[in-house]
């Protein structure tokens, strides 16, 4: 049984992942897997003829999306710690893996990790203050650059791993969220924290991300981005934080809401809709979640 998985949802990206798959390869720890989760038959048959190496499996997941990938990667796996990557990263440091698993020994509570993510064409920066977080009001605080080993609550889903049992006491993904699954791993991470971990920011375990612009998980279709971003973010918040700060979300979003309508949508009735029509599914959704 490895000691680490590496999952890594793809889809529309056969030869960008088979590179991340052989940078892997290369790593220094003994003990680990990868396990490609991919979202489409075809890709699955072309990765399964690709790879016969005993470290690499390909496992189909039974919908297409980044959360349903990862639970079916996770379902696959039964290494002690899950590490997952977009398909879309680069890794240069061999002890990348090693960064990962030697984090959770400085404490017992430790239940998670997130890892630095460079975008592509962006120098190294220096330490920064508080990262990867999530307000008392629910803004979320993405950038994972700092060189300052901290406690998280908000690592990004493109470089993170856990405890395989801490996955499995918090349930997995939630698979509601839609499209794009903005903010899947941050409502997966506060999970995880509210069942009593820690999640710890490792700088050493470094991707640089290199946005490819075809493939992955994003709408080519904008307006039909915006109602899944705005379904998925209301639905995260309505998951997390009380209705008294709800006002306060919207006013927050109303930069996009009026993007979304007028800069963007051009005053077009449909792009006029759009944002209402993904807040009010995601309100639909915390219903039904609040239902179970």
């Amino acid at each position: 049984m490895p000691a680490l998985s590496v999952i890594i949802p793809t889809i529309g990206r056969v030869e960008v992942v088979s590179r991340l798959v052989e940078s892997l390869l290369q790593q220094d720890n003994p003990s680990f897997e990868i396990i490609l989760a991919t979202q489409l038959p075809e890709e699955t048959r072309e990765l399964s003829e690709r790879w016969h190496d005993e470290k690499v499996r390909v496992v189909q997941s039974p919908a297409v999306g980044t959360t349903a990938a990862r639970n079916a990667g996770v379902a696959a796996s039964t290494a002690f710690v899950v590490i997952f990557l977009d398909d879309d990263v680069q890794i240069d440091d061999q002890h990348f893996l090693s960064w990962h698993a030697a984090a959770y020994a400085e404490d017992a509570r430790i239940g998670g990790v997130g890892g630095k993510i460079l975008e592509n064409h962006q120098p190294p920066l220096g330490p920064e203050g508080q990262i990867a977080g999530v307000s008392e009001s629910g803004h979320v605080y993405a950038s994972t650059a700092s060189d300052v080993p901290q406690d998280i609550t908000a690592p990004r889903g493109g470089n993170m791993s856990f405890l395989r049992m801490v996955i499995d006491v918090v349930q997995g993904f939630d698979e509601r969220f839609v499209g794009n699954a903005m903010r899947e791993e941050t409502d997966f991470s506060l999970r995880v924290v509210k069942a009593g971990y820690r999640i710890r920011f490792e700088p050493r375990a470094v991707v640089r991300h290199l946005a490819y612009p075809s493939g992955g998980s994003r709408r080519f279709d904008r307006r039909q981005w915006y109602e899944d971003f705005f379904t998925n973010e209301v639905y995260f918040f309505k998951q997390h934080f009380g209705h008294r700060s709800f006002p306060l979300f919207l006013l927050r979003k109303s930069r996009a809401i009026l993007a979304c309508m007028f800069f963007y949508g051009r005053g077009r009735p449909s792009w006029l809709l759009t944002p209402w029509r993904g807040i009010v599914r995601g309100l639909q959704l915390a219903r039904e979640a609040a239902r179970e």
